[in-house]
């Protein structure tokens, strides 16, 4: 392969848009049928995951027959992997679907009860039943090697973490971290709170001297002990954990500030009497540079951002925020848009600029229609390419999705599914839309198929134009390395073929050059794509 640097087609080619926005099609209707006023023949398709470059979800395909589905392409042909007779489950922080190596894990209730599944090498395993239904144990934690740390339970030790490698034979206590029948994971309100970092959990648990505290577990008894004091000792009540992390650090929200960790010392990174933790996947999207988002409440609300280290805490609004601080955030192309409340009426969305330190209203939307009420009923963000996708209202057309490209005009709704119903949506959370092979795939109630799947495409791929002056140049060095040199700070660098497929990626560059190994690329065209802080630089090379 050489690289040819001139090319006349070239340049034509990249004046013509290679993918556009079109209208939503249905992917599946996975319970067809006439839509009646008592709402029978919705599919519900939920709790979307990817894994193994497929989708997986949990659809209905009749009245009481709730299953696991996975999807290698929007096609709508689709592998039933699981039917366990009823809906399955649901968790806010991992949309009910816990993927660990090739295991899937999955959680359905049962009254009083929940149970707890794998599909593992393609056959379903049922590996416990666990009292606990009404008191949210719907939650579990990835760990190596396909393994799963959950709240389990047994007669003698109450609720304390269980570990599973997929097997009944490999599923078992952990440790009784508060010994007897009494529970670990909280008092009056049990609930099991955590997050997988470097190949281990860490949680929420209490034992007999100590109050609600984060510890660490790599799935033995040995490796289960106490990391760090975060919460009184005589603490009680609905203690929360609240977290985010990037590939060196994690944050979390203590009564004393932010506590900061690598996973080996730990820091109060930023004292403050009250702090909220942006937790990735719920109230924002991961920040390819590595940046950590939370509020801090004094002297005011602020916005601030991290990498989980002191030197690395910086603000990102000079002004406070308002006081029900952003409960949606997302970062695109190293700029910040979040959903806010004026006046206590009209929700905004509004851009935020760590650049500049300043926050500018995109839109403020029109609130409901003859509602003396707020119109806040918006939910979360997908980004896909240089566009990202939100839940809301506004006026008449009530729940509907909705598309920006962080300006005025390019913030549209994608379609008025149900005109004449209060729901397109439809249920407003985030574990209902994903981006999957460049489109948004998402569930919305149709009035003509009712609540099932659909794809809009997404505007991505080379077609989308530079935005900084400031340039970057790219070159192969023949041995399967691509060298990529800019004149600032590289930040994501993402290698595109002719049809906007990302063949490679490179996050948080913090240098003017990376070397990312390709191996053996198809001969053609490629865009070279590095985005920091908010401009986007693009190169082309031609594979030959």
């Amino acid at each position: 392969m050489k690289l040819i640097t001139s090319i006349a087609s070239i340049a034509l080619l990249l004046q013509s848009p290679l993918s556009s926005a079109q209208s939503p099609t249905l992917v599946r209707d996975f319970y067809p049928g006439e839509v009646t006023a008592t709402i029978l023949n919705h599919g519900n398709p939920n709790g979307f995951r990817i894994h193994n470059d497929r989708l997986l979800l949990f659809a209905n395909d009749g009245p009481t027959a709730g299953k696991l589905f996975a999807l290698n392409d929007l096609s709508g042909s689709v592998e039933e992997l699981a039917h366990v007779g009823g809906v399955a489950g649901y968790t806010t922080t991992n949309g009910g679907i816990v993927t660990s190596g090739d295991n899937i894990y999955f959680f359905t209730p049962n009254v009083f009860d929940y149970s707890l599944y794998v599909v593992r090498n393609g056959t379903v395993e049922l590996l416990g039943t666990f009292p606990g239904t009404l008191v949210f144990y719907f939650a579990a934690i990835p760990l190596p090697d396909g393994k799963l740390l959950f709240p389990g339970h047994s007669e003698a030790n109450g609720h304390e973490p269980w570990v599973t490698d997929g097997t009944l034979a490999g599923t078992h206590m952990v440790k009784d971290i508060m010994p007897g029948s009494t529970t670990s994971l909280g008092s009056p309100f049990p609930l099991f709170q955590g997050f997988d970092f470097q190949g281990r959990a860490y949680f929420l648990a209490q034992n007999e001297t100590n109050g609600m505290q984060l510890w660490v577990s790599d799935g033995t008894e040995a490796g289960t002990t106490q990391f760090a004091e975060v919460n009184e000792q005589d603490e009680t009540g609905a203690i929360s954990l609240e977290w985010s992390k990037n590939e060196d650090h994690f944050i979390i929200n203590t009564p004393d500030g932010v506590l900061a960790s690598d996973g080996a010392t730990t820091e109060l990174m930023h004292p403050a009497t009250t702090v909220f933790v942006k937790i990735p996947g719920l109230t924002y999207s991961v920040s390819p540079e590595g940046w950590m988002y939370f509020i801090v409440s004094q002297n005011g609300a602020r916005l601030y951002r991290t990498k989980g280290t002191t030197a690395t805490t910086e603000a990102v609004l000079d002004a406070s925020v308002p006081n029900q601080a952003y409960p949606y955030l997302t970062e695109v192309n190293g700029v910040l848009y979040a959903l806010s409340t004026t006046g206590g009426v009209n929700t905004a969305l509004l851009r935020l600029d760590p650049a500049t330190g300043q926050a500018t209203t995109i839109k403020a939307f029109a609130p409901i229609t003859n509602s003396s009420g707020s119109n806040q009923n918006f939910y979360g963000f997908r980004e896909l390419g240089d566009h990202f996708y939100f839940f809301g209202i506004e006026g008449d057309t009530h729940r509907q999705y909705w598309r920006s490209d962080g300006t005025a005009a390019g913030t549209v709704m994608i379609s008025d599914f149900h005109p004449t119903y209060i729901n397109g949506g439809p249920n407003p959370s985030s574990a209902n839309m994903i981006a999957f092979q460049d489109h948004f795939v998402f569930t919305a109630n149709s009035e003509v198929v009712g609540s099932e799947l659909f794809a809009a495409q997404g505007v991505v791929g080379i077609a989308e134009s530079a935005k900084a002056n400031s340039t970057i140049n790219a070159w192969w060095d023949g041995s399967g390395t691509l060298v990529v040199q800019g004149t600032m700070q590289l930040g994501t660098v993402r290698v595109l073929d002719v049809t906007g497929r990302e063949v490679a990626r490179k996050d948080n560059v913090r240098g003017e050059q990376v070397r990312i190994p390709l191996g053996q690329q198809s001969a053609g065209l490629y865009l070279i794509r590095s985005e920091h802080k908010g401009q986007a630089r693009q190169s082309k090379l031609m594979l030959d």
